[in-house]
């Protein structure tokens, strides 16, 4: 899981979102709309270094253009094999993790993968 997901607006630069990325070394961003009173408000959803690289002209992009508005999500408590399930049947890279309704994480499906084959080659099966 990443811990911590670092939050962004909608309104950002997409370059500087890319230099986020690189700088903090995260796979992913939660984009929240920025409310009336200048505060960040409600997730809309999450960014990925997939979507940004999808990016023809970063210079004539928001991120409000690449943010993935129906990011899917998965119970805190689900089992690591339900979650691969779904990442692979969503066709998705990340899954957001809820607990009582609220986003508290996410999982990237590369990083499943990474510590299954780091298990493998352990010998912990």
């Amino acid at each position: 899981m990443v811990s911590d997901l670092p939050t962004i607006t909608a309104d950002t630069p997409i370059d500087e979102l890319a230099e986020r990325m690189i700088r903090e070394r995260r796979p992913m961003f939660l984009i929240v709309e920025r409310n009336r009173t200048g505060h960040n408000g409600d997730i809309i959803g999450t960014v990925s270094p997939d979507a940004l690289a999808r990016t023809r002209d970063p210079s004539t992009v928001s991120i409000s253009d690449v943010v993935t508005r129906d990011a899917q999500s998965v119970s805190a408590d689900a089992a690591v094999i339900d979650v691969l399930m779904q990442l692979w049947s969503d066709r998705a890279d990340q899954l957001l993790i809820e607990q009582d309704g609220q986003v508290i994480d996410a999982v990237i499906g590369s990083d499943i993968i990474d510590v299954a084959n780091l298990r493998e080659r352990a010998g912990i099966v």
